[in-house]
């Protein structure tokens, strides 16, 4: 019979960890003694030397659920293994709100009196979301208790896992669901009866990417192989600014054509804009199509030009890794009837 994570254990379990420091800041995690061996050459004398280490089944108290699309989830499990003589018992236990809130508070002075360098480096960079890690769910009629971290009555139980001695396993199937950008963590436990209870700090990214315009500035660094800066210099609007110099160039240009003169190409009235994009967020972004429409219009795929301004790739598909760059030429063709021209340009992905 399944029997939920009690607040005994946990307390039991911060017992223990105060044991440990003790020991350990007077040096008792050391152990040396000296042996004396009688021969019929001649005595001999050995030093023994020995370091007790916090007991674990786990093969890291730290498990790295990887990054996942916000709004999306994945899976990730356990590696438990066990170097006893004897077969051993394990059960994957998920703690309510209130104990992990609890749990929350001495977490990290555990962690840095421990010394793990991943779990101390999760604490660092990851913030607590509980709410981010549960169980896979089953039908409503298979399981009717209620389970913890605010979650449906409907999802599995915990199973009991029987390692032979010696044997390894991967257990559990935790299921990772980010709400928001950036790192998260939580924590679980295993029950067994080798151990009693230990404690894994679970830790994921909630990804995405992140379509961003640069700056000329940025753009400009970013040629040069520079670091293109934050994005407090992103561009909100794609200005394509033009002289009344470039503009009455243009126009004696266009009469002269007129009257028969030599073209080019593109026409004089015809002004192309690079601007330079990248993708800021930690995971990869398909941009599937862009459309070109006017300002508050809704977007229509293949539209892609309006108001004098046109886009030749908008209904090309592309991907961008996370700090990639890639130019986007902008066409502003002038019918000189007015001095400020718009346009809306939407980025499906």
């Amino acid at each position: 019979v399944h029997m939920p994570l009690e607040a005994a254990e946990l307390e039991a379990l911060r017992n223990r960890r105060q044991q440990w420091a003790l020991l350990k800041a007077r040096a008792g995690t050391d152990l040396h003694q000296r042996l004396h061996v009688e021969t019929d050459l001649a005595p001999a004398s050995l030093t023994a030397r020995a370091t007790v280490a916090w007991p674990q089944i786990v093969a890291s108290p730290v498990l790295a659920c990887g990054a996942v699309h916000v709004g999306s989830s994945s899976t990730c499990s356990i590696d438990v293994r066990n170097r006893a003589a004897s077969p051993v018992w394990v059960e994957l236990l998920l703690p309510t709100e209130e104990q992990a809130e609890q749990a929350e508070a001495e977490q990290e002075e555990w962690v840095l009196k421990r010394g793990h360098r991943d779990s101390v480096q999760a604490i660092k960079v990851a913030s607590a979301h509980h709410a981010a890690f549960g169980l896979p769910k089953r039908p409503a009629d298979k399981w009717q208790d209620s389970w913890p971290l605010g979650r449906t009555p409907q999802e599995a139980p915990p199973k009991l896992h029987l390692i032979p001695p010696g044997g390894e396993a991967r257990i559990g199937s935790i299921r990772f669901s980010p709400t928001r950008l950036g790192a998260v963590r939580s924590t679980v436990y295993l029950r067994s009866n080798l151990t009693w209870l230990d404690e894994v700090l679970i830790v994921g990214d909630g990804g995405g990417g992140r379509l961003a315009v640069l700056s000329e500035a940025s753009a400009a660094k970013a040629e040069r192989g520079d670091p293109i800066g934050t994005a407090e210099d992103d561009e909100g609007v794609l200005r394509v600014t033009l002289s009344s110099e470039e503009l009455a160039g243009a126009e004696s240009k266009l009469q002269a054509l007129a009257a028969g003169g030599e073209s080019t190409t593109p026409l004089p009235h015809v002004f192309v804009k690079s601007f330079t994009l990248t993708n800021r967020g930690n995971l990869n972004l398909r941009v599937d199509w862009m459309s070109v429409q006017p300002a508050g219009s809704p977007a229509r795929q293949g539209s892609c030009s309006h108001g004098g301004f046109s886009v030749a790739e908008c209904a090309s598909s592309f991907s961008l890794a996370p700090g990639s760059l890639r130019r986007l030429d902008v066409v502003y063709e002038a019918d000189f009837r007015s001095e400020l021209a718009a346009a809306e340009l939407e980025v499906h992905s």
